[in-house]
């Protein structure tokens, strides 16, 4: 009877080498696949290439839990554990490899235009503040005749010119990046654009 478990044993061990081995041989494809981690095709071939680690896991617990059931032995019971333990440590290493190979890739030009597009954006919002700012200096003008002074208006003009400027700079930066025609640039460029022609306007009234 001995003879028989330790026969089994000894197969059941020698089946769980093979799928380790085989697991072995995907850590080095593994390896192939990151050193192609642009290409458009290595996301489909570490889809793949997960299934087949997968399959191997359920195999190599299944023949170790075989094994379990055979020993009686505390000692080797803990060795298997151990065995098992590590197994799970390399697979879940693995596996969040193969996760991140698996994500879109995500072509540079478009990094660019995001990073571009927050650039743009955040230029617009400075003009927008240096906007609030101007508002605020024509208000109070407005409403102290006494101490009206008209140089804060020019100087106002001057400054409202070189906003003009730069947001039609900026408004070519966008058309480079060729966005949809309801692009949220778009719109925060046009709403910038409306309240610099009405400060102009204002400006120019409160000059003559």
């Amino acid at each position: 009877m001995a003879e028989e478990v330790a026969l089994a044993l000894g197969q059941l061990r020698s089946r769980r080498g093979v799928t380790r081995s085989s697991i072995t041989r995907l850590v080095n494809r593994l390896k192939e696949l990151e050193a192609t981690a642009d290409q458009p095709a290595t996301p489909g071939h570490a889809q793949q290439l997960l299934s087949k680690l997968n399959d191997l896991d359920s195999s190599f617990k299944e023949l170790h839990m075989q094994i379990i059931d055979k020993l009686e032995d505390g000692d080797t019971l803990e060795q298997e554990q151990i065995a098992l333990d590590k197994h799970d440590d390399d697979i879940a290493a693995m596996t969040a490899r193969l996760h991140r190979l698996m994500e879109p890739i995500v072509d540079a030009s478009i990094k660019g235009n995001g990073r571009e597009r927050r650039s743009i954006s955040l230029k617009i919002s400075r003009i927008e503040k240096g906007l609030k700012v101007m508002e605020e200096q024509m208000a109070d003008l407005v409403g102290d005749a006494e101490d009206f002074d008209i140089s804060i208006v020019q100087q106002c003009q001057e400054q409202l010119s070189d906003y003009k400027k730069d947001l039609a700079a900026l408004y070519s930066d966008i058309i480079d990046l060729e966005p949809k025609d309801d692009d949220e640039l778009f719109a925060h460029h046009s709403k910038i654009e409306t309240r610099i022609v009405r400060l102009l306007s204002q400006n120019q009234e409160a000059d003559q």
